[in-house]
């Protein structure tokens, strides 16, 4: 290209010692900090040593957001999202973030990131191993070659929040006249909350009855309970499982009777 010092062509000053001019880069041309070298001939033919600029520049295409457009189904532990396919001839994967708090304005946070995915033709990921009864907010960023990301719009979506799965209730041991060993099997459900174990000296126990103990652990299994008087009343028992959402279940009924 030629440089001028006339105020045309690029040169923003007339006979001011500095020569200047107007290139455009090809459409084809795209990276990020590109060095810039030049090499300059007067016109007698003197070439000057090369020069590579101070600055890099970068020419960059940030791809095009994709839209969410809504959640095809839920499960107890999973939540299917769908999204409109990227158009972008430079994408490289879509990116899926995920978090129980909203993040519609935020760019992106690896804390958060779910999957990867390269297949472009790719427009719903199942996402599972999710806690029942939960709201997630989704959003999903493309990213091209040059590792630019644009964010798509948010959705939320909940896991389905069933009745929790009720356990089996053993046969009591009873150990003196004061003391009964109650054992139950363990429940499996993501969303437990605590066993609440009720007694009652007539059968039909409800939640109404004696409320006996409370317990959050859900791998505790097993309770022992005091101050019995195994020789002049028969007790009932009953576990009932309570979820995060309210909801529960009871167990089978058993009793200290022979």
């Amino acid at each position: 290209m030629t440089l001028y010092d006339d105020g045309r062509g690029g040169d923003q000053t007339a006979s001011d010692g500095v020569y200047e001019g107007d290139f455009d880069f090809p459409e084809s041309v795209r990276g990020l900090d590109i060095t810039v070298t030049g090499e300059f001939i007067d016109r007698a033919g003197n070439r000057a040593p090369s020069f590579e600029a101070d600055e890099q520049i970068s020419f960059t295409d940030p791809p095009e957001a994709v839209q969410l457009v809504g959640v095809d189904d839920s499960t107890t532990s999973s939540i299917t999202i769908r999204w409109v396919a990227s158009m972008d001839e430079h994408f490289l994967y879509y990116r899926i973030y995920r978090d129980t708090l909203t993040h519609a304005e935020e760019e992106e946070d690896p804390e958060y990131l779910v999957q990867e995915l390269s297949n472009i033709n790719q427009t719903q990921y199942p996402d599972i191993g999710l806690i029942e009864g939960v709201t997630y907010y989704y959003r999903v960023f493309v990213v091209n070659d040059l590792f630019e990301a644009t964010g798509s719009n948010e959705i939320m979506g909940s896991t389905y929040d069933a009745y929790p799965d009720p356990v089996v209730l053993d046969t009591l041991s009873a150990i003196g006249t004061d003391r009964v060993t109650l054992t139950w099997s363990e429940n499996q459900n993501t969303d437990f909350k605590e066993y609440r174990i009720y007694r009652a000296t007539q059968p039909g126990v409800t939640t109404g009855s004696l409320l006996v103990t409370t317990i959050t652990e859900q791998e505790i299994t097993f309770y022992d309970d005091f101050g019995l008087d195994l020789v002049s009343n028969t007790y009932y028992y009953r576990v009932y499982i309570f979820d995060r959402g309210g909801k529960s279940s009871r167990s089978n009924e058993r009793s200290t009777a022979p």
